[in-house]
């Protein structure tokens, strides 16, 4: 039951590691129902006046915050790759990989702010998410327990659905 109830973990995984190489964020999973809460920290320096918005977000996807981007979707693949291996209830692997992705969703927090302020404000609130998630996985799994597993699953496709809203909109920006 533990095991069935686990694999339900990898499937939203899957879909933000889904990332395309052209430098979009994610494909395959619908769009928030709602606007995300605001992130009063969020602030979006001015552009030179010589760049376009398009340009913007190429710039901003190929720097750090891209990089960040990558992380968690390496970090969501040994998610993945462990949670299909889990055998006799170890989940001491599952355990250390929710902590990273936790870990590495916090530090994306800190990356340059995306151009575009409402793509900036969706991808706030998909990092916090994967942060939270990551923390309650990586708790979940140390007690072997498959409810806050079942909730850590429940918070991560939700802050899939806001890194599908952002791709969107820079897909629409043109970046």
């Amino acid at each position: 039951m533990k095991l069935r109830l686990l694999l339900l973990l990898i499937f939203p995984l899957l879909a933000l590691s889904a990332c395309t190489v052209s430098g979009h964020i994610a494909s395959g999973a619908s769009a928030p129902a709602s606007s995300p809460p605001p992130i009063d920290r969020i602030t979006t320096p001015a552009p030179p006046a010589s760049e376009t918005l398009a340009q913007q977000e190429i710039d901003w996807i190929n720097g750090p915050a891209g990089q960040s981007l990558q992380t968690l979707v390496s970090d969501f693949k040994a998610v993945s790759t462990d949670a299909s291996s889990v055998a006799g209830g170890d989940f001491s692997s599952i355990q250390a990989d929710c902590q990273q992705m936790s870990d590495d969703a916090k530090a994306a927090l800190t990356a340059p702010p995306n151009p575009d302020p409402k793509t900036a404000q969706d991808l706030a609130a998909a990092f916090a998410g994967y942060a939270n998630s990551g923390a309650l996985c990586a708790n979940g799994a140390a007690q072997g327990n498959v409810g806050m597993l079942t909730a850590a699953n429940t918070e991560i496709t939700q802050a899939t659905a806001y890194v599908v809203a952002a791709d969107n909109r820079i897909k629409q920006l043109g970046g």
